[in-house]
């Protein structure tokens, strides 16, 4: 997500990753999980709220912001007004009417409109190795400059931390990590062994 800092400069999370020497702000595979994630809030959650402010959103009265969670992830809502945002209302539109992230899909199917992608970052390390191995495939200029995105974290992390972490991995780099051997039909795990 682009958007303009204090200073007028156009930013986004890519250029900030590699500008911020001494900042973990994306969380990455490490020997433990994941760590840090500081992108949803600040790249996603934050500029939507201070563009509804800007629009003349107020705590008296809030701008509705609808989110997309399903009933398989009901944990991660939380409804009603953010102490952070007093100025915006989240709501859940899926909740409300007890949908399943199989159902929307369905939905999306029956109106024969195009599969819609999630909504995340080309680098971001909750990928799965099918949407990795995909976007090695179908977008090699995209996966070679995030090959040089995951360099740049994995030394980052090591000097800060004192332990391997990365994109994909924490022991392999992106590019050993991701498979380039394309695979047949609807195998892209490579358990078919096609």
């Amino acid at each position: 997500v682009r958007w303009v800092d204090r200073t007028g400069q156009p930013r986004d999370l890519y250029v900030d990753l590699l500008r911020q020497e001494n900042s973990l702000t994306i969380p990455l595979r490490d020997s433990g999980g994941f760590g840090n994630r500081k992108c949803t809030s600040r790249y996603k959650i934050e500029v939507v709220a201070r563009e509804l402010k800007r629009l003349g959103a107020t705590p008296e009265d809030p701008a509705e912001v609808a989110i997309g969670i399903s009933v398989d992830e009901i944990e991660r809502a939380a409804p009603g007004v953010s102490r952070q945002q007093p100025w915006t209302c989240k709501t859940y539109p899926l909740l409300d009417l007890g949908l399943k992230l199989s159902d929307c899909i369905s939905i999306v199917a029956d109106a024969g409109l195009p599969s819609v992608p999630r909504s995340a970052c080309s680098f971001c390390p909750f990928q799965g190795q099918e949407e990795w191995q995909r976007q090695r495939r179908e977008r090699p200029a995209l996966f070679a400059r995030n090959v040089e995105l995951d360099a740049v974290m994995r030394e980052r992390h090591l000097r800060l931390r004192g332990d391997p972490a990365g994109l994909a991995s924490p022991t392999l780099t992106l590019d050993q990590a991701v498979s380039d051997q394309l695979s047949f039909g609807d195998c892209d795990s490579g358990w078919c062994m096609t």
